[in-house]
């Protein structure tokens, strides 16, 4: 099974870009993530100003290889059905962002199966974001060269990092002014750090951290000041006991295999290391709120949900109920993912938490959560009601019906349009290579993304089925991030 070539999407406003790939900063989804094949995608999405669209207006002949046209509009690009002349076009190739992921045997084990993340971030500190893709063996960095094109680059010790990678986290964790990587992944952890001109050095051993991640499988990692003392601290997640005496494959139906659910193996929990200030990291007894999690955890979303000055932050796991780490100061951490009603969907089940993503998108002041999930399970929205609980409104907003033939893995808000109403970017892609086989006709291994436009917070409409082939194109996808790549960030 060939692995799909890199994709990125792209949005052009004013000649700014976004850049929704696969991983948030400080925070990661193998799936930053991302995320199976660490895809990315680069599409182009041209604001031209509302206008009445016509009720005849279809997709476009496929056109996978959009070239930018000279006007600035991709060619074979198509409007959004509600007439804001947003156009989507496919333009990695020609930024220079290639990229093919090894093949993988099948079926495929959970552990293949859990995908690979990326990062946007500003590696050389010259204001251009630099985008940095995980994989197995080896992770690839590529440099921004003036918003215009991308040069793969050796990244010294980073491109030398072998190892089950799965994740990523980026921060400055000793304070120079340059960001460091922290690669996890199944059985490894390297932290790298940087010093500049694109250069790395490894400096896990010398950070109290283990190469080994102590035998976990780490899924991801985030770097967050937790105790308010100025330095990023740092979260491990960690999935589940799984080796070569595991047991490789399932049976849903008999005969057909597949593999295993990762909630199918023994839990493993994540991991809080404080920042000691001197370059090292001591790790916080799980004690203090580590125990109290699910464990089986796959996605990291932090946030400052009390408005207290202490971060908190989400877990989301692998069909067991969420955990919700509500900061008590000194590194004291509860588990108020029941009280507060994070825990659950609204069908009271556990949700199998791929991505997530903070964001206020009705507007009144507080954040709300989107949680991706397994198919015909329909991804969640979490509505903040400002009293410390949040429930579940998927359904009331058309995200439900949107998501529900979807096995969504990364997740992003975003405005698409620039009107002041935050809309959501879903990467999805199955985790069964046979999952017509396991789950019924209709299943797919490949899936298109979604682009879930928001109706002024009201109702959210996927726009992929009105748009151009290139955007409709299935793939195996598995996580989101969000930078401007052709705007100079100020130095």
């Amino acid at each position: 099974m060939t692995r799909p070539p890199l994709r990125l999407l792209e949005r052009h406003d004013s000649e700014v870009l976004d850049f929704p790939m696969a991983s948030r900063l400080r925070q990661s989804r193998t799936p930053t993530d991302a995320s199976l094949f660490a895809v990315a995608f680069l599409w182009a999405v041209v604001f031209s100003g509302c206008h009445a669209s016509s009720p005849s207006e279809k997709a476009p002949p496929d056109n996978s290889t959009a070239r930018q046209g000279t006007s600035g509009t991709p060619s074979g690009a198509s409007a959004f059905p509600d007439s804001c002349g947003v156009e989507f076009g496919d333009v990695a190739h020609e930024r220079g962002l290639e990229y093919h992921w090894p093949e993988q045997p099948r079926p495929l084990r959970a552990l293949d199966a859990f995908g690979c993340g990326c990062a946007a971030f500003d590696a050389d500190n010259d204001g251009w974001q630099d985008v940095l893709l995980v994989d197995d063996p080896r992770p690839a960095l590529f440099r921004n060269v003036g918003g215009v094109r991308f040069e793969k680059t050796a990244g010294g010790a980073l491109a030398e990092a072998d190892g089950n990678w799965k994740g990523c986290a980026i921060g400055d964790y000793d304070g120079d002014g340059l960001l460091d990587v922290l690669l996890s992944g199944y059985h490894c952890l390297a932290l790298h750090k940087n010093l500049g001109g694109l250069r790395f050095e490894l400096a896990t051993v010398a950070a109290g951290l283990d190469p080994a991640n102590h035998g976990h499988w780490s899924s991801s990692a985030g770097f967050m000041d937790l105790d308010g003392d100025g330095w990023l601290d740092l979260v491990i997640l960690n999935c589940v006991a799984f080796g070569p005496e595991s047991k490789q494959f399932c049976e849903a139906t008999p005969g057909v295999r597949q593999g295993c659910l990762p909630r199918s193996y023994p839990a493993e929990h994540g991991e809080i290391w404080r920042n000691t200030g001197r370059g090292v990291f001591e790790l916080v007894p799980d004690s203090m709120g580590m125990n109290q999690t699910s464990g089986v955890g796959l996605v990291l979303a932090f946030v400052d949900l009390e408005d207290d000055g202490r971060m908190d932050f989400y877990v989301g796991n692998d069909g067991v109920p969420a955990d919700f780490l509500n900061n008590r100061g000194a590194m004291q951490f509860e588990n108020d993912a029941l009280i507060c009603g994070l825990a659950y969907d609204s069908a009271a089940q556990p949700v199998a938490a791929m991505g997530a993503d903070w964001g206020d998108f009705d507007r009144d002041g507080r954040l709300d959560l989107t949680v991706t999930n397994f198919e015909r399970l329909s991804f969640v929205v979490y509505h903040n009601a400002g009293d410390g609980r949040f429930a579940d409104v998927a359904a009331r907003t058309g995200i439900a019906r949107a998501t529900r033939e979807r096995l969504g893995f990364g997740a992003k808000w975003a405005d698409f349009e620039n009107d002041g109403w935050l809309d959501l970017f879903f990467v999805n892609g199955h985790v069964y290579d046979n999952p017509a086989s396991v789950q019924g006709a209709g299943s797919l291994f490949r899936q298109p993304i979604c682009l879930l436009h928001s109706q002024s917070g009201k109702q959210f409409v996927d726009l992929v089925p009105a748009l151009g082939r290139d955007v409709q194109r299935a793939m195996l996808g598995r996580g989101s991030a969000n930078r401007r790549l052709q705007q100079r960030r100020p130095r």
